[in-house]
């Protein structure tokens, strides 16, 4: 038989809808505080994908502008004189043959020089002028030091692109688990005991924000001595400080980014020298084009096909 209490409890609507709408309102506590968290992680994580994407694009410019220079005012113009020097040293200089322990052999011919008398002087004193010439930009070479600062940049990247590529596969927990909070705040309310756990399903990412961000330090810190082309920075900052004004979402800024790398990328005089481009008028340029293939798109959508 049930009890007098037992009875009561049963029986009584008011106390069973009051006991409902006390859990319901755990649960949309609980909802509310860790879309909250939801809503903050995501804004980190949009701000450091901005981030990386801008300083990734910024060290690509930065390897091709050092590769250039270090290619064809260090490498090629040495290697040229060098090899000159060995070609006229053959053609002004004879030779003996000579036996293994470096004696003159028996029978031995000596081979005249092609070049000879006043014209091997000026070929001997043409040797001395690439010579010099040779060691003044191996001295430029070393105090430039292009190679390396290439070198630089180049191990930026691909730790940038590592970055990234983590950032992006962490990021697909918000189209995925972060669509789960509902389920998660309610076993948070059924089960307290277990909430630091459970919690730890809705956060797991904030722990990869700080190590990707000091990973991210540490690579700047490397390149320190290597600056990227002051153009380079100057059209990058002047683009952020367009986008400060809310007037574009993050995905536009991205977008513009890589439109901005392509203006750089496609300059007649890149690498050779840095454009100076108008970046206000490049960033409405970019908005009008995306707006007009948006309406492209949308009208493709709505109309009906045959």
């Amino acid at each position: 038989m049930m009890t007098d209490a037992s009875i009561s409890a049963t029986s009584d609507p008011q106390t069973v809808a009051f006991g409902i709408a006390t859990e319901e309102n755990l649960i949309d506590k609980e909802r509310n505080r860790l879309n909250q968290k939801k809503h903050d992680l995501a804004l980190e994580y949009i701000k450091l994908t901005n981030r990386f994407e801008r300083a990734l694009i910024e060290h690509k410019l930065a390897v091709d502008y050092f590769e250039f220079r270090s290619f064809w005012f260090d490498f090629l113009p040495v290697t040229l004189i060098a090899t000159t020097i060995t070609v006229i040293g053959f053609l002004i200089s004879g030779k003996t043959a000579q036996n293994d322990d470096g004696a003159a052999a028996e029978n031995s011919v000596e081979f005249e020089p092609l070049l000879t008398g006043q014209s091997k002087q000026l070929w001997s004193l043409a040797v001395g002028i690439l010579g010099a010439v040779s060691t003044l930009f191996n001295a430029i070479g070393k105090r430039t030091n292009y190679q390396s600062q290439c070198d630089m940049h180049r191990a930026a990247v691909k730790a940038l692109e590592k970055i990234c590529l983590a950032v992006s596969f962490e990021k697909d927990w918000f189209n995925r688990d972060g669509k789960n909070l509902d389920v998660v705040a309610e076993k948070i309310v059924n089960n307290p005991e277990q909430r630091s756990e459970l919690e730890n399903l809705a956060d797991k990412l904030g722990s990869d924000l700080k190590s990707h961000q000091a990973s991210f330090q540490a690579m700047q810190d490397a390149c320190c001595g290597s600056p990227l082309p002051t153009r380079v920075i100057q059209a990058f900052t002047l683009l952020d400080q367009i986008h400060g004004d809310g007037s574009c979402t993050a995905t536009d800024l991205i977008f513009h980014y890589h439109k901005l790398w392509k203006e750089f990328s496609t300059c007649r005089w890149w690498p050779l020298k840095a454009p100076r481009i108008d970046v206000i008028d490049k960033h409405n340029e970019w908005k009008e084009w995306k707006k007009k293939n948006r309406r492209r798109n949308y009208a493709n959508k709505t109309t009906p096909h045959a």
